[in-house]
C-alpha cells in the first residue's frame, strides 16, 4: 500500500493510514525535521523563479539531464561544482520546473540529516522526486556525515530519484563521489564563464558596447569571475559613463583577490618578433592588473639610450661580478616618452601559466612571465 500524506497547512507529514492524498503535490519542498514529534515532515515553499533569458547551454546541459532520468529505470545523480553566482543553482531549479511541470515535485534538503529516519523519509516519496541537496559540502561538511549518504545514491532509495547536489569547493567533498558514474552519473564544473556566455550578456544588455572585449578577458583575470558579477558589472556600467578600470576600482570586483599579491614577474619587450633591451622595468612585484594600486604600473621607452654614452652611470657591482662585460645603467635619457599604463585595455592575452602579453604601442608588445607558477592562480580550474 502507498504511503500517504496528512496535510497540516504547508506541512506534509506521511502516515500509514487512509487519509486526505496519497502523493505530494508537485510543488518545491524543504525537508525538516519536528524535534518535539521527532519526525521528519516536507515544508511547502515558494516555487523557483527563473530568469526570462538564460545564456550558454544551460537549456542543452538540462535536456539531457532530464532525458536521461526519463529514459533509466533507476535513480541518477548530477554533482554541479564552482563558483557562487556561476550557474549551478539556475540548472538545478530549470530542472525542478521541468519536474514540476511533469507531476514530479522537488524536495531541497539543506540540514545535514543521516540515518534510517531520513532515509525513510525519502522512501515515504514512493513516486519520482527530484532531492537537491544545496551548497552539499557547507551542510555536510564531515566526511562521515557525506560517506553516510553513498547507500542513498547507490540505490537504498529504490524509488526512481534525480539526485542534484551543488558545491563550491569540490576538494572538500570525498573522492568516492567522483569517477563514479553509476553513483553520480554526472559532473558539471562552473569555474569559467565561456566568452559567448559574456558577449551575448553584453549585446543584450550593455549600453556602452566597446567595453565588450575588455570584459570578456575578466575570467582569464579574475579566477572567480561569475554570471552574478558580470551582471552587476554591467549594470554599474551602463548608470555611469566610466571606463571599466573605474568602475572596478570601487565594486567588489577585483583582479587582486584572485591573484597572489606575491606573484614576480620577469619582463620581456618584444619588437617585430625581436627582443629589445630599451624598454623599463624589466621585473615587477604584485599583480599588474590589481584596480585601485596606488603604485600603478608603468612601462617607459628608451629606445635612444644606445647612443647616449655620456648619460650612463658607473658599472654596478653585482654586474662587474657576474659579467666581464658590465651592463650600463641609465641615467637621464634624453628623449624618454611618455610612461604607458599597464591596465586591462592593453591585456591582449592571458596564458593558463599565468603569463600575460600587453600592448605598449602598436609594434612593442610587454610579456610578463611569472617567476614562479606555485603562486599563480590554480591552473587547473583555469583550464575547465
Amino acid at each position: 500500500m502507498n504511503k500517504n500524506f496528512f496535510v497540516d497547512g504547508n506541512r506534509y507529514n506521511s502516515i500509514n493510514a487512509s487519509a486526505i492524498i496519497h502523493k505530494l503535490p508537485p510543488a518545491v519542498y524543504q525537508l525538516n525535521f519536528d524535534t518535539r514529534s521527532n519526525k521528519y515532515y516536507y515544508e511547502q515553499i515558494e516555487p523557483f523563479s527563473i530568469p526570462d533569458k538564460l545564456y550558454g547551454d544551460i537549456h542543452r546541459t538540462s535536456e539531457r539531464i532530464w532525458n536521461t532520468f526519463k529514459l533509466t529505470d533507476k535513480s541518477i545523480g548530477a554533482l554541479l561544482v564552482g563558483n557562487q553566482g556561476s550557474g549551478k543553482t539556475l540548472l538545478t531549479k530549470l530542472l525542478s520546473q521541468k519536474g514540476i511541470s511533469n507531476n514530479i515535485p522537488t524536495i531541497i534538503i539543506s540540514s545535514p540529516f543521516i540515518g534510517e529516519e531520513f532515509i525513510t523519509s525519502l522512501l515515504d516519496i514512493e513516486d519520482e522526486a527530484i532531492i537537491i541537496f544545496d551548497e552539499f559540502e557547507k551542510v555536510y561538511d564531515e566526511y562521515k556525515e557525506q560517506s553516510s549518504l553513498l547507500s542513498i545514491l547507490d540505490g537504498t532509495v529504490n524509488t526512481k530519484k534525480l539526485f542534484l547536489l551543488t558545491a563550491n569547493n569540490e576538494y572538500k567533498i570525498l573522492n568516492t563521489f567522483f569517477n563514479r558514474p553509476g553513483r553520480i552519473r554526472y559532473l558539471l564544473r562552473y569555474y569559467k564563464l565561456s566568452d559567448d556566455v559574456i558577449k551575448e550578456y553584453c549585446e543584450d544588455n550593455l549600453k556602452n558596447i566597446t567595453l565588450k572585449d575588455q570584459i570578456i578577458k575578466l575570467p582569464a583575470i579574475i579566477q572567480d569571475f561569475s554570471y552574478d558579477m558580470l551582471v552587476e558589472l554591467v549594470r554599474e556600467l551602463n548608470l555611469y559613463n566610466e571606463s571599466l578600470e573605474e568602475v572596478l576600482s570601487i565594486m567588489n570586483i577585483k583582479p587582486d583577490k584572485s591573484y597572489n599579491e606575491n606573484l614576480q614577474y620577469d619582463i620581456t619587450y618584444v619588437k617585430d618578433n625581436q627582443i629589445i633591451d630599451y624598454c623599463t622595468p624589466n621585473s615587477y612585484e604584485g599583480n599588474p592588473l590589481s584596480a585601485g594600486r596606488y603604485d600603478k604600473l608603468y612601462i617607459t621607452i628608451n629606445e635612444d639610450n644606445e647612443n647616449i654614452e655620456e648619460e650612463y652611470d658607473e658599472w654596478e657591482e653585482a654586474d662587474l661580478s657576474s659579467s666581464p662585460t658590465p651592463i650600463p645603467k641609465v641615467k637621464n635619457p634624453k628623449n624618454k616618452n611618455n610612461d604607458i599604463l599597464i591596465s586591462l585595455e592593453n591585456l591582449e592575452s592571458i596564458n593558463a601559466d599565468g603569463t600575460m602579453v600587453f600592448k605598449i604601442t602598436d609594434e612593442i608588445k610587454a610579456i610578463f612571465k611569472p617567476k614562479f607558477n606555485k603562486n599563480i592562480f590554480d591552473v587547473k580550474r583555469l583550464l575547465v
